[in-house]
This record gives C-alpha cells, sequence and structure tokens, in this order.
C-alpha cells in the first residue's frame, strides 16, 4: 500500500513529458505552429506539463567578437590589479624592514671602518625607492587603462599584455631578494652571491625586447579609431614611463650594490 502511494504521489509531482528522449521527428519549435504527431489531442495543456521553447537571436558576429575581447582585457587587467596590490604590500614591508635597519645602524654608531656598511644601507634604500618609482608607474597605467576603447592593448596575447605580466614576475622577485639581503644584512652575514644570482634571474621576467612591439600595437590601436586617440595617447604615455622607470631600475640592479654610495662618503 506504501508503495502504491508512492508510484501516485510521484506521478503527480512528475507530470513534465520527456522531451529530451523525444525523436527530433516529433518536435517542432516553430512558433505558432503545432504538431499532430507531437500532441494527438487538442487538449488544453497541464499546468504540470514541461514546455520549452527555443528562439535564435539576432547578433552581429562583430559585437560577439567585441563582448568577447572586453572579458578577456578585463580578466587580464583584474590579475594585473592584483598583482598592483600584493606589490603594494610587499613593498610596504622591505620599506619597514630597510627603515629598522638603518635605525639600527644609527643607533649603534658609526665607527670609521662602516663607511662601506652605510653605503650599502643607502643602496638599499635607494633600490627600493626606485621599485616604488615603477610601482606608481603601473599605478598610472592602470589608471589609464580603464577606458574600454584601449582593450585591444590588453588581449593575452597582445604585447603589452606579456610585458606586464612579466614585469611583475620580475618585480616579486626583485623585492624578494632585497628582502634576504636585508635579513642578511641584519645579521650581519649578507650572501652577495645569491643576492646577485637573484637578481640576474629575475631579469628573465623583464622583457624589454617587446618593447618596439608595443609600440607599433600601440600606434595601430590609435590609427583604427579617431574617436579614441585621447585615450590611446593617455595609454601610450603611461606605457612610456612604466618602460622609462624599468629600464632605469634595471641599469641599477646591475650596478655594484653600494658602490655608488660608499664613494661619497669618507674613506676609511
Amino acid at each position: 500500500m506504501q508503495d502504491e502511494r508512492a508510484t501516485q504521489g510521484s506521478a503527480k509531482r512528475h507530470g513534465f513529458q520527456p522531451l529530451l528522449f523525444a525523436s527530433p521527428k516529433t518536435l517542432s519549435f516553430a512558433p505558432g505552429t503545432r504538431d499532430a504527431k507531437a500532441r494527438p489531442d487538442d487538449a488544453t495543456r497541464r499546468r504540470s506539463d514541461s514546455h520549452v521553447r527555443l528562439r535564435a537571436v539576432d547578433v552581429a558576429p562583430s559585437k560577439l567578437a567585441g563582448n568577447v575581447e572586453w572579458l578577456e582585457a578585463q580578466d587580464l587587467l583584474d590579475e594585473l590589479c592584483e598583482d598592483q596590490a600584493t606589490l603594494t604590500m610587499k613593498l610596504a614591508c622591505l620599506e619597514r624592514t630597510t627603515f629598522d635597519l638603518a635605525r639600527e645602524g644609527a643607533r649603534a654608531g658609526a665607527p670609521p671602518h662602516s663607511a662601506r656598511a652605510v653605503g650599502v644601507i643607502r643602496s638599499l634604500e635607494a633600490r627600493v625607492r626606485e621599485l616604488g618609482d615603477v610601482r606608481e608607474a603601473l599605478a598610472v597605467l592602470h589608471l589609464a587603462a580603464v577606458s574600454r576603447s584601449v582593450q585591444p592593448a590588453f588581449l593575452p596575447d597582445a604585447p603589452l599584455a606579456e610585458y606586464l605580466r612579466g614585469a611583475y614576475a620580475w618585480l616579486f622577485a626583485v623585492v624578494r631578494a632585497l628582502e634576504h639581503l636585508a635579513l642578511g644584512l641584519r645579521a650581519k652575514e649578507p650572501d652577495w652571491a645569491t643576492y646577485r644570482w637573484r637578481v640576474e634571474e629575475a631579469k628573465n621576467f623583464h622583457f624589454d625586447e617587446l618593447e618596439a612591439e608595443i609600440a607599433i600595437s600601440l600606434a595601430a590601436l590609435e590609427s583604427r579609431d579617431r574617436g579614441v586617440d585621447a585615450a590611446v595617447t593617455q595609454l601610450a604615455a603611461a606605457v612610456e614611463l612604466v618602460l622609462e622607470d624599468a629600464r632605469a631600475l634595471e641599469v641599477r640592479l646591475d650596478a655594484r650594490f653600494g658602490a655608488d654610495e660608499a664613494a661619497r662618503l669618507p674613506s676609511d
């Protein structure tokens, strides 16, 4: 008796027609038409019946492609914004470590033989400032990327997108190298060989060879539509600022650490 009630209850709850398994010949999706084979009687549809209506929407292929491009560009920009936030936090921690290192050195006094140590700390502070310059330039670029008209420059396969992904990876690696060096200086056991190796390895992510391709792609973007010249010009200026600061940082990282600063101090 319980099985019979369960069967009846199931039939009431599920009164839909097996549409997914019906023969294609018995289905008609044209609006306003009815197929005799699909519904032999002309009875009114029950509320428990399942109805499916398919409707084709005419959308221009160019509009669909534009929407897909915009979504892909937005995904990349969201990823770069997260990298920007992470870089800001890491730089703040490195600045604090450098500040504490300089304060401890000043508190301990400055004997004559510590001129080189002071120069090293000044070099560390200078590298942190130069990293901050690149971060600020990237922040300006993010603001210039707000306009939807410049979205082709941020498609995943665009040279600018590839450069920016690599630039953040490069900066993260440089920050880590400086953090380890600062900790070594604090313990008075800096590992210069490891620091130099880390910096050299990090340079592999600075794709400066893409600069020419980036310029060509931005020029092509500017000529596409006369109505977006202002947005593209603003983006091009922001990109040039990033490239300039990144080139300066790489040159400074290649220089001997502490050499310039130590040369300005009194000799031992």
